[in-house]
């Protein structure tokens, strides 16, 4: 299937397009621990392949570019200005509170509600360091 985002969320609405295989839940997650499994044993490739997985970096540019997320280049330890007007470091507390609680803490000049909020059950803890490692390599 090809899907087509229904949520009209910003100026690059028409770019969320992507390509659905629908199989049921246990055999994603059997292909998945398969992709995993055939990975490097480098935490960063194992983050950049679940990144591509689980469909991270359609929202999440790595080069800079303004996407439905915000940029993981050079994110790591940064400062982040939130839209309440407070600032926070994006250190591994942050990052994993983003994935596994996305509308706890919204970045400026992006809408809450915008991302999943199931990763806290569809990822396991090691995958989420294995993600917040390859956004730290993102420098």
């Amino acid at each position: 299937y090809t899907l087509t985002c229904a949520q009209l969320c910003g100026a690059h609405h028409a770019d969320m397009v992507a390509n659905v295989v629908v199989v049921s839940q246990a055999d994603f997650l059997a292909w998945t621990q398969k992709e995993i499994a055939s990975a490097a044993k480098d935490p960063v490739l194992i983050g950049q392949q679940l990144a591509s997985l689980y469909g991270c970096a359609v929202c999440h540019s790595v080069d800079g570019t303004k996407k439905v997320g915000p940029t993981w280049l050079h994110l790591y330890n940064s400062s982040v200005p939130l839209s309440d007007g407070t600032k926070v470091t994006a250190d591994v507390k942050y990052l994993t509170n983003s994935i596994i609680n996305p509308n706890l803490q919204i970045v400026a000049g992006f809408s809450p509600n915008v991302m999943p909020d199931t990763f806290a059950q569809a990822l396991t803890q090691p995958q989420i360091q294995n993600l917040i490692a390859y956004i730290e390599s993102l420098k």
